[in-house]
């Protein structure tokens, strides 16, 4: 249900931005991009990385394909100085991987229920912290140099269907990663 609502929001935005970037004329008023197709997506996000100037912050299920690549491109772009934050959310039901089926710089981590249901959260880090349960390993967030932020939103029967936007602003990728930071510190462990 959370799942299908966070669907449904996404849609409303890329809705938006769409109607935006239909009524821009000049390209520098350009907020958003919508990239299609899981080859695209990849391609895309490869290239943010690649060229990323400070810092990559990335947050998605576990085995997430997309998070996994940049991993494996994380030495090359961390010898340029660039932070990089790769977190991998297991489900509660999900069993962390072993040590050697571990990606090294992906940070796994799990929920903690104990926490969710104590009811010490307050109602809207509540039902964040309750989407995390949920996380898909075919879409994932990535924010990078804090002023561009690609959320992708994944397909389990197409990957034709997958779609992701791309968010140049200062405030979008800061408030997301932000609010995403908060809970992964409040209310979940390392595995």
């Amino acid at each position: 249900m959370i799942v299908e609502e966070k669907r449904k929001s996404v849609e409303i935005v890329v809705q938006f931005y769409k109607s935006q970037i239909q009524e821009s004329t000049e390209k520098d008023d350009v907020l958003a991009w919508i990239v299609r197709g899981r080859g695209a997506i990849m391609i895309q996000l490869l290239n943010l990385a690649n060229f990323a100037s400070t810092s990559i912050f990335m947050f998605g299920g576990y085995q997430n394909s997309y998070i996994e690549h940049v991993a494996l491109m994380a030495k090359n772009i961390t010898k340029k100085g660039v932070g990089v934050r790769l977190v991998s959310m297991l489900k509660p039901t999900e069993e962390p991987p072993n040590s050697k089926d571990r990606i090294k710089l992906i940070e796994y981590r799990s929920i903690k229920l104990s926490i969710v249901k104590s009811g010490k959260l307050d109602e809207h880090d509540a039902k964040i912290a309750g989407g995390f349960e949920q996380t898909s390993s075919q879409g994932c967030v990535v924010v990078i140099d804090e002023s561009l932020a690609f959320n992708i939103v994944g397909s389990d029967e197409d990957t034709a269907k997958a779609r992701a936007i791309l968010f140049k602003s200062l405030e979008v990728p800061i408030i997301e990663k932000g609010i995403i930071e908060r809970i992964i510190a409040v209310a979940t462990r390392r595995c």
